[in-house]
């Protein structure tokens, strides 16, 4: 004997054929709540592991930049606060940013009062979207092609 199912609308009583089945599980959280960062193992963090140019401090830096990136690697660097965080003078701070801006690491942009603001490089690390990381791979290629055209 084969068992036949149905569902009853409680509304009209009307009894409908077959069952309307919906399963759904939670989305785990994160282990890391919204403090995480995606690292790139690529040619861009080698070569700042190689670069034995680069000063103490400006490994220093780029370690505190990446404590405190924001989404789509944007960082706000009061680079006052930075040298008290890192127990460095303001001078040998404002060096360091300036090294890592220098190698491409940071990308300057307009400054907002005495607060610099800059972008992490998104072929060293990403917090954000997939979708944004990719976008942002794109501009940075297209610039690169424009730069390279006599």
């Amino acid at each position: 004997m084969t068992r036949r199912l149905a569902t009853i609308d409680l509304d009209t009583g009307e009894l409908l054929e077959g069952v309307r089945v919906s399963a759904w599980r939670p989305r785990p959280s994160h282990p890391y709540g919204d403090r995480w960062l995606a690292m790139h193992q690529g040619i861009a963090l080698r070569e700042l592991a190689r670069d034995l140019t680069l000063p103490r401090a400006g490994y220093a830096a780029l370690l505190e930049s990446l404590s405190v990136l924001d989404y789509n690697n944007y960082l706000a660097i009061n680079i006052s606060a930075w040298a008290d965080s890192l127990g460095m003078s303001r001078r040998t701070t404002g060096l360091a940013v300036a090294a890592l801006v220098e190698r491409q690491a940071l990308i300057a942009g307009t400054p907002i009062g005495c607060i610099g603001v800059y972008r992490l490089h998104p072929r060293l690390a990403w917090r954000g979207s997939v979708i944004d990381l990719k976008s942002s791979w794109d501009a940075e290629a297209a610039i690169a092609d424009h730069m390279a055209k006599p």
